[in-house]
């Protein structure tokens, strides 16, 4: 499946030529379970990722998490608190490691749109996206039940990282059953009673603890 990041050589290109000039931009790598950052550090700097999988969540005083969305190569993050001088909003975690990913301080991110002033116009695109899909969770989150609510999460996650082929879209991530109560706000427990209905009917099956969605469910053929 296509992903949404921004034109992925064109940039990754300009940053490698950036970072070998020491010019405000950094190779970094992430492994699972690493933080890129934290939710109310100040934001630094914004990180576009190369290789693997970022968790973007929210943490709260009690300790619950609520994951927003993924990230994947090609992406942003942290740019919206790094535009407006602020503290990062959320957390963002290396979710299946390594990850890779240039970190660009303000210097680097001068020198990157001196170079291409172009790319202001895809970096709105890719700021206006975000905001597209956070819009769309919350209406999710509003007007859905929790089972409509899963299916969504599950049918996002394999049009942004899933392998179409011949039996079903392969989620090129481990989602849990905890992860995916994260990305809908719903206990554990509840979220394991909707999957489990859900792979009876067929909608989905793990191989390789790999969710693969049935090509009906991913809306690739009509359903039986």
């Amino acid at each position: 499946m296509e992903g949404e990041g921004l034109p992925a050589a064109k940039l990754a290109t300009t940053l490698t030529q950036l970072a070998r000039s020491a010019c405000g931009v950094t190779w970094r790598r992430f492994d699972a379970g690493d933080f890129l950052f934290r939710q109310d550090e100040p934001a630094r700097q914004l990180f576009f990722l190369l290789a693997g999988h970022v968790r973007f969540f929210l943490l709260s005083q009690d300790g619950r998490e609520r994951t927003l969305r993924f990230l994947g190569p090609g992406d942003l993050a942290g740019d919206a608190s790094f535009y407006l001088r602020a503290a990062y909003c959320a957390n963002a975690e290396a979710f299946e490691g390594p990850v890779e990913a240039y970190g660009i301080r303000r210097t680097g991110y001068e020198a990157l749109l001196c170079q291409h002033p172009e790319l202001y116009e895809e970096l709105l695109i890719s700021l206006s996206r975000t905001a597209l899909t956070l819009t769309r969770i919350i209406e999710t989150q509003a007007f859905q039940d929790l089972r409509e609510r899963v299916q969504m999460a599950l049918i996002r996650a394999a049009g942004r990282y899933g392998r179409a082929g011949p039996d079903g879209v392969v989620i090129d991530m481990h989602l849990t059953h905890e992860t995916i109560a994260s990305m809908v706000g719903a206990t554990r427990s509840r979220v394991s009673v909707c999957l489990s209905a859900l792979q009876r009917e067929g909608f989905y099956r793990v191989v390789d603890q790999r969710i693969v969605l049935s090509l009906w469910a991913a809306g690739l053929v009509l359903p039986p």
